[in-house]
């Protein structure tokens, strides 16, 4: 099935907030995940789990340098958690590590999807990092 770019963002909030109200906040990460790759899948989504991503370093490889929760479409990348909400470090600490992980591997759209969230649509944020300028934006 062909998914028109503008209209993927939309497709997978949908799906995170099915699963989210089906299991509700208070399940370890891994749950979400697959739970997550199965309404994906029914919903006729391609996405590739547990992507391992090699980067180069100073012309030397560093396989396995991070591994992305999900890559759909071969465009979005989603990364999935289950922090308890209020702690704004831990918050910080995973848009971050998005936001490099979006750099390294050269993706320009991320989500970060907290299914610990009590409302779910507060717990899932889009990273975009620009291609031609150094700029994050964090939405």
């Amino acid at each position: 099935m062909k998914i028109d770019k503008q209209e993927l963002p939309h497709i997978v909030v949908s799906a995170c907030l099915e699963v989210h109200k089906q299991l509700g906040p208070h399940l370890v990460r891994d749950a979400y995940k697959e739970c997550l790759a199965h309404e994906l899948t029914m919903r006729e989504i391609f996405f590739d789990r547990e992507v391992s991503v090699e980067i180069q370093y100073k012309g030397r490889r560093v396989k396995s340098a991070f591994i992305f929760d999900f890559i759909i479409e071969h465009q979005l990348v989603v990364e999935v958690e289950a922090f308890v909400e209020g702690d704004l470090g831990v918050k910080e600490h995973f848009k971050d590590r998005l936001s490099s992980y979006l750099r390294l591997s050269g993706y320009e759209t991320g989500f970060l999807v907290n299914f610990a969230a009590a409302d779910i649509r507060n717990g899932i944020k889009r990273l975009i990092v620009a291609c031609d300028a150094p700029a994050l934006h964090w939405r």
